[in-house]
């Protein structure tokens, strides 16, 4: 029975792996789309928008495999969660993934370690390994808006000083900043070549990019078209606070860093002593495995170690 199901495994691992790499396979057919589209839109229009942007217009238009259908219905957002990334996969791409980590991890954990029973929890452990880079990858892109900002509406400010357009002045950042500020900035830009309104591209900007500097540039200048002002100003203020935000951010992570540290040795040191005490006396860590009061104890300690994770995470985490 253990051979069967390895052999499934196995043979599962090996099939998803396959079709993962297909799929990137199929996926070079692209930039030929986009050259038909662009033909189609005239003066290049579509040609002009980011690669990871027209990536994502033509990804919406593609079908969702199983993978992709599982997950939707458990996360329906997870297909903006995973744009938003900034990875170039798909929803369908990563289940495809995940589940060619379950089965590879729950193949791996039966071959060569002992304890059988708890294959199907390594498997299950790597199978979350590609969501978390997805939310470490979201984490760090989000958090590059709120740094290239400033510079972006400081460039903005001195475009409109020039006498330029509020629209040129998106082109410019388009073309100036870095990815991803630039690319966002580029795709409200010709939305409103297209025809849409600005208000509308903004706030289409702020969903893609659920950042909250960006909301409130977004909100200033949408404000600043309907009540009047002077948008400059506005800007100044807005880059200013941003910058200012940062620099009590600054303080905070090293105020926070000996917590930080002292939270990762507390939930890292018993996993690690609790492998070494295997490799080292075997029989004698065998008994929590064994015995009914040494199950209680893993239990007890496992519980109370998501707890301390929590209360350390919340200590730590303050908000700005």
């Amino acid at each position: 029975m253990v051979t069967i199901a390895l052999g499934i495994c196995v043979f599962g691992f090996i099939a998803t792996l396959i079709y993962f790499a297909a799929t990137f396979v199929f996926e070079e057919n692209a930039p030929d789309a986009n050259e038909r589209l662009g033909r189609l839109l005239g003066n290049n229009t579509l040609n002009n928008l980011p690669g990871e942007t027209t990536g994502n217009l033509l990804r919406e238009q593609q079908e969702v495999n199983w993978s992709g259908k599982l997950i939707l219905s458990a996360f329906p957002n997870a297909e903006d969660f995973v744009r938003q990334s900034g990875i170039g996969l798909s929803v369908g791409g990563l289940g495809t993934l995940s589940a060619a980590f379950f089965l590879g991890g729950t193949a791996l954990h039966v071959l060569f370690l002992p304890f059988k029973m708890f294959a199907p929890l390594v498997g299950g452990f790597l199978a979350l390994l590609p969501f978390m880079y997805v939310m470490w990858k979201r984490k760090r892109r989000l958090a590059k808006y709120s740094e290239y900002l400033p510079d972006a509406l400081a460039m903005m400010c001195n475009a409109l000083k020039a006498g330029q357009s509020l629209n040129a002045c998106f082109n410019l950042v388009s073309d100036q900043a870095p990815a991803p500020l630039g690319p966002e900035f580029g795709r409200c830009f010709e939305e409103q070549n297209l025809g849409i309104p600005l208000e509308t591209a903004l706030v289409e900007m702020a969903k893609r990019a659920p950042n909250v500097d960006l909301k409130f540039f977004a909100t200033a200048v949408i404000l600043q078209r309907q009540t009047g002002g002077d948008l400059c100003e506005i800007l100044e203020k807005i880059a200013r606070l941003i910058r200012e935000r940062f620099q009590i951010q600054g303080m905070i992570m090293a105020l926070t860093g000996e917590g930080r540290l002292s939270g990762a040795v507390l939930l890292g040191l018993p996993p690690v002593l609790a492998v070494t005490m295997f490799f080292l006396n075997q029989e004698y860590i065998m008994r929590l495995f064994t015995h009914p009061l040494g199950q209680q104890m893993l239990a007890g300690a496992g519980v109370a170690q998501v707890l301390g994770f929590f209360w350390i995470r919340k200590i730590i985490d303050i908000k700005v």
